[in-house]
């Protein structure tokens, strides 16, 4: 019994080294936005894990500003988005594909704009007042295959999005 615990317990004790051990090798920045709330990925930065990586500047978002814009080509080239088809935008994009942003901090409040889902498939985003994971937490919440807009207030805490296509600040 007790050398049933005890590999219970290593076993137990490995997993949770290989999955807080995984870190992303395109940041080292703390800034959790850049990571789905909870991931193993978000606690490793809080641990300052992957001390070989570029060092960003504080404030870049977590991401490689290299691969951003490949990014955001990739994600729009996957939503059938032709070049002629833009809305007008102005200031910061953001990845789409999953994430949760801090309103004010990670994200900016104002209008954004996605080409739709990913992939053929449908585009999800959430304003939320907190990360509870309850329904009360959601302020508003859409789906959508093509286009989507959404308007976040500064009273909003969080935006998440899931299979987006990269979202877009827009200009006015």
């Amino acid at each position: 019994m007790l050398a049933t615990v005890i590999g219970l317990a290593l076993c137990l004790a490995a997993l949770g080294v290989w999955a807080f051990g995984a870190t992303p090798t395109s940041t080292t920045s703390t800034d959790l936005r850049a990571y789905p709330a909870g991931s193993a990925a978000a606690g490793t930065r809080r641990a300052g894990a992957d001390l070989g990586a570029v060092q960003r500047p504080p404030g870049s978002g977590g991401l490689d500003p290299r691969r951003l814009d490949d990014l955001a080509a990739s994600e729009d080239a996957a939503a059938g988005q032709a070049p002629g088809q833009q809305p007008a935008t102005t200031g910061p994009s953001f990845a789409g594909e999953l994430g949760s942003y801090l309103v004010g901090r990670g994200i900016p409040a104002g209008t954004y704009a996605s080409q739709g889902g990913l992939k053929g498939r449908t585009c999800h985003w959430f304003r939320l007042k907190g990360l509870s994971g309850t329904p009360a937490d959601v302020v508003a919440s859409g789906a959508a295959t093509g286009p989507t807009r959404v308007t976040i207030v500064k009273q909003d805490a969080f935006f998440q999005t899931r299979d987006c296509a990269t979202w877009h600040r827009l200009a006015g």
